[in-house]
């Protein structure tokens, strides 16, 4: 199995990323490889399916390895939330189609010889100027009840995992080299400072911030595609 990943997506506005000829290596892939998109997927957007989003369906079933994405801020909640929940690599995934898949918050994954940990949402800062069910959704943030069983998969695995994929990262970490950052308020990036804690990892990857960086153990995807190790083992 290879594992490819890359960020925001937006309903197609930064899907050129995932041309041919863009990223050739897809012709190289099959069913057993997967490429996972770190939130913002944005194609499943209208309140019903429309031609826009069939004509995307039907481009990602039809690409060599798999789709799987985590929810960021701009997507459709209340549609996710209505995919048929299915079993998928260890964890529970919606299933979106017969290649895509929504990988659940909380949920820890087993990806060759990796276990990875996964949690979407976060924070739209320009909600004020969107509409509530047409263009933004309260459930951008994980309740209580997706935090809390977060924490309980993370217990089963004692705090470590290989890697863990959200869409925000923890707000210590952003306000450490985005300085704005620390007057925001969002409870996800907040409760990713306590999995940051208390957790042992790899490496953390991430996107939403619209640009392609590293630091430290935090790797953050936009334009880019990277594929990451799954078979060897190291000490975390």
């Amino acid at each position: 199995m290879r594992l490819f990943l890359t960020g925001d997506t937006h309903g197609g506005l930064s899907a050129e990323k995932l041309s041919e000829k863009n990223w050739p290596e897809q012709n190289k892939l099959n069913k057993e490889d997967l490429l996972i998109i770190l939130g913002d997927f944005g194609f499943i957007w209208s309140n019903e399916p429309n031609n826009t989003e069939r004509y995307w369906i039907k481009l990602f079933d039809e690409i060599n390895c798999r789709v799987a994405f985590i929810d960021g801020n701009h997507e459709n909640h209340s549609r996710l939330s209505e995919m048929p929940e299915v079993s998928f690599q260890g964890g529970m995934a919606g299933q979106v189609s017969e290649n895509i898949w929504h990988l659940k918050r909380g949920e820890i994954y087993r990806m060759g010889n990796r276990d990875i940990f996964v949690m979407g949402g976060a924070d739209s800062i320009d909600k004020f100027a969107r509409k509530p069910g047409i263009s933004w959704w309260e459930s951008e943030i994980p309740s209580p009840e997706e935090m809390e069983h977060a924490f309980q998969n993370l217990e089963k695995f004692d705090n470590k995992v290989d890697y863990i994929l959200t869409h925000t990262l923890p707000k210590k970490v952003v306000s450490s080299f985005m300085k704005w950052f620390e007057k925001t308020n969002d409870p996800t990036s907040i409760f990713l400072d306590i999995v940051n804690d208390r957790c042992s990892y790899e490496k953390w990857f991430g996107a939403h911030f619209h640009e392609d960086f590293e630091h430290g153990k935090f790797q953050v995807l936009y334009q880019q595609i990277i594929e990451v190790d799954m078979n060897l083992m190291k000490n975390i």
